[in-house]
Formats: C-alpha cells, sequence, structure tokens
C-alpha cells in the first residue's frame, strides 16, 4: 500500500497552486474551507505583536542557554545575524509557512509532564542535524536523494586558484528559530516541533530569537510561504491557528523524497562587444 503523508494546511488567507490538493479535494469544498476560516479571522481583533520572550524562563535557565549560545555549530548558523537565546511564548508567534507535512499515522499528543526542560533544550538544540541520502555519481552528472525537504547543496572552490571545486551539502537548521521583523514576531525555523508542543499545551520553549533586518533574513522568502503583505496585515496567520480545525484543511499526499541533480552540461553563446574586445586582448597577450 502506498504511504502517504498528512497535510495541514492554513486555509483563511488563500491557498497556493498545489497539483496534489487539486487531485484530492474538490473546488466547492475548498472555497467553503476557505470561506469560514476567512469569516471566523475577519471577527477576530487585530493582532497585537507581543513580544514572546518570558523573561522569568530566560533567568531561570541563564547558564544552560549560555552553555548553548557557545556552541561552535549554533555560532556558524546564525553567523552575520544579530541573535540571542531566550524562553519564548508559542501562541505569541505568527509563521509565514502555509502547511504542516505530518507523518501518515496520527498519534495521541504526548502529556505536559513529559516536557521538562531539560527535554525542551535537548528539541530546542540537538546535536547538529544528519540527513541520510543516497548518491549515483558518473562523469557528467551528480544525482542525490533523501527523505529531508531541507536538505540542499551548494559549490564552493577549495584551491587557491579556483580551478577545483566541491560539493558541500547543508541539513537545514536543526534548532528552534524565532525571528523579529518589522515590529511583529515569527516562528523562524521549528515548525513541527511547535506543532507537537502546542499539542501538548506546552507553550515556553527555548529557542534562538533573531532580529531579521529584511525578509530574506526572516526566511520567509520562498514561494510557498505566505507574502509579506499577508505576514504585515491586520490578522496575519499564527502559529497557533494550526491548532484550530476551523481554520485549517486536512488532506493526504504520497510520502515525497527530495532528489538533487547536478549535470554538467555545455553550450556556445555570442559574446557582447565588450566582452570581445576582452577575449582579442587575452588572446594577442597569450600570442605574445
Amino acid at each position: 500500500m502506498r504511504s502517504e503523508n498528512r497535510i495541514v494546511e492554513l486555509a483563511a488567507w488563500g491557498f497556493d497552486e498545489s497539483q496534489d490538493r487539486d487531485q484530492v479535494v474538490e473546488a466547492d469544498d475548498l472555497a467553503r474551507v476557505r470561506g469560514r476560516a476567512a469569516n471566523l479571522i475577519e471577527l477576530q481583533p487585530e493582532w497585537d505583536s507581543i513580544s514572546p520572550v518570558l523573561d522569568d524562563a530566560t533567568e531561570h535557565l541563564k547558564d544552560r542557554l549560555s552553555t548553548c549560545a557557545t556552541r561552535n555549530d549554533v555560532r556558524m548558523e546564525f553567523e552575520g545575524l544579530e541573535w540571542r537565546l531566550a524562553v519564548i511564548d508559542l501562541r505569541r508567534l505568527l509563521c509565514f509557512q502555509r502547511r504542516l507535512v505530518l507523518p501518515g499515522k496520527d498519534t495521541e499528543p504526548e502529556s505536559h509532564q513529559e516536557f521538562d526542560w531539560q527535554r525542551r533544550l535537548e528539541l530546542a538544540f540537538p546535536p547538529t542535524r544528519v540527513s541520510k541520502y543516497t548518491q549515483r555519481l558518473n562523469p557528467t552528472e551528480l544525482t542525490l536523494q533523501t527523505d529531508n525537504p531541507d536538505f540542499r547543496v551548494w559549490l564552493k572552490s577549495i584551491s587557491k586558484d579556483a580551478e577545483s571545486f566541491e560539493v558541500a551539502v547543508c541539513h537545514g537548521s536543526p534548532f528552534m528559530e524565532v525571528a523579529h521583523y518589522r515590529g511583529r514576531w515569527f516562528l523562524r525555523d521549528g515548525y513541527h516541533r511547535a506543532y507537537r508542543l502546542l499539542r501538548a499545551c506546552v507553550f515556553a520553549v527555548p529557542a534562538v530569537v533573531v532580529h531579521a533586518k529584511s525578509l530574506v533574513e526572516l526566511g520567509a522568502v520562498e514561494p510557498w510561504f505566505f507574502p509579506e503583505d499577508i505576514l504585515l496585515g491586520r490578522r496575519p496567520p499564527a502559529v497557533s491557528d494550526f491548532m484550530s480545525d476551523d481554520l485549517v484543511l486536512r488532506w493526504r499526499r504520497p510520502v515525497r523524497r527530495k532528489v538533487i541533480r547536478i549535470a554538467i552540461t555545455e553550450h556556445f553563446e555570442t559574446m557582447d562587444s565588450e566582452e570581445e574586445k576582452g577575449a582579442e586582448r587575452e588572446h594577442c597577450n597569450q600570442a605574445r
């Protein structure tokens, strides 16, 4: 039998295009769910963006947070950003992610008693993330496959003369992250852990707090995220909205894996006049 994921998707702010959703959800049902959710949001007051930082809990965990802040992987992940560690309240956070992709079989929520401060610290600052992936390599193509949707690759030079390169892999941030952007507070990373905690009625969790100066630093730049005008609107989507049956659409899709293919291709292109002059000068210099 084909394995499936459960999708929990926020409905009040419109839907993006999804062939998977269109195959399993009728257009009339989609419009009905969206209309119901949008009407409920319209009845709610304008969002009051209160700081989610819990000072007393942060002070209580001060020593353990200081230890986490000295970790090399934490410092490297947030290099170039303005950040600190604090305990935050999940109920005060907005979200830019439209949907959660969950395991096919639902489980009973964990109990509040299971989440002591040590476990919350381990959830927020786990060891460096590692993904299982397979690779196929031939002289002109590299293919990587993984179940981790945050898996990325990039090319970098490994020699001073820039004639040797390597493919570096990145498994995505393993940390709970919050960002302050244009007067509002967002969950930056850790959506699935936040969903688990909210189901267990656990609201206070340690996190990296980033003061974002741009949408890029916030991290809300992928086409499948909510756009900025919605995030800064009168009643933007909140992380806790995922917990409301009246504000979400639930559906299923086949389990997917991520495939990254890096191929060597060759072609010729016409140079512009300046490039052509430069090429002629380089040819003459080599001929001397």
